[in-house]
């Protein structure tokens, strides 16, 4: 399996964990208090109010991240600050998420792509949907985004990037990841996606082969004096 792909399986903030709590003294004994062991990662855990606080602090710094020089990627958050959208010229908003922002349709073209931020959850077939949304922008920029601009609105940049530029699977995700670091689309969006890149790979037609110019069974003009030309320099070079 691809080093890149390992590197999709780290969730965002359902992965986080939380430490334990200090042990008690036990009664009679002049023990200091130990910290227990940390959980192992992955499980679910409660986040206490100030990590939690740090952790959107950390998530919501900056703003959108330029994929493309009319396709931005993004939060929520970002979606919501009305000056970021302004100072990047934004015109139209992809939404990837289980909310949507009724308030938005009047003051851009906005579509609304419900998705849950599950590794059951089929973001695959949105992907077309989502692809001819963002071609048919009219002269203005895009921002994609979902809750936390992690796991959907990642994928979904992904998938233009393979479909429109012909990109691999790892050269997109790596492309997008040197642009906002904190990506990482879930499992199940990462095995829709290599599924996809192998949709995308059989239908696009191979380049001809050199010697199929021998094995057609009608060569046409020029295909013949061509090889009239190799046959010719050939016996000039030999004699």
């Amino acid at each position: 399996m691809k080093t890149f792909f390992l590197r999709g399986l780290c969730h965002h903030s359902d992965s986080l964990a939380s430490s334990t709590g200090v042990q008690k003294c036990q009664r009679g004994r002049d023990q200091a208090p130990t910290q227990a062991p940390l959980p192992l990662l992955g499980i679910r855990t409660q986040i206490p109010l100030k990590r939690n606080y740090m952790f959107l602090l950390l998530l919501f710094q900056g703003g959108p991240v330029e994929i493309l020089p009319f396709l931005y990627l993004g939060s929520a958050y970002h979606a919501s600050k009305c000056e970021f959208l302004a100072n990047l010229h934004i015109t139209a908003l992809l939404n990837v998420s289980r909310k949507s922002s009724e308030s938005f349709k009047d003051q851009y073209c906005y579509k609304w792509i419900p998705v849950e931020d599950s590794h059951t959850a089929d973001i695959s077939s949105h992907f077309q949907e989502a692809i001819d949304f963002i071609g048919r922008r009219t002269g203005g920029k895009i921002l994609v985004h979902c809750e936390a601009g992690i796991s959907r609105s990642p994928t979904i940049c992904m998938a233009y990037l393979m479909k429109t530029k012909k990109l691999c699977l790892e050269e997109a995700f790596d492309y997008i990841k040197q642009r906002r670091s904190l990506i990482s689309p879930n499992f199940g969006f990462m095995g829709q996606l290599l599924q996809y890149e192998s949709e995308i790979l059989s239908s696009t037609p191979s380049p001809p082969v050199a010697s199929q110019l021998f094995l057609h069974p009608f060569p046409s003009v020029p295909d013949v004096y061509c090889v009239c030309q190799v046959v010719l320099f050939s016996v000039m070079w030999l004699a």
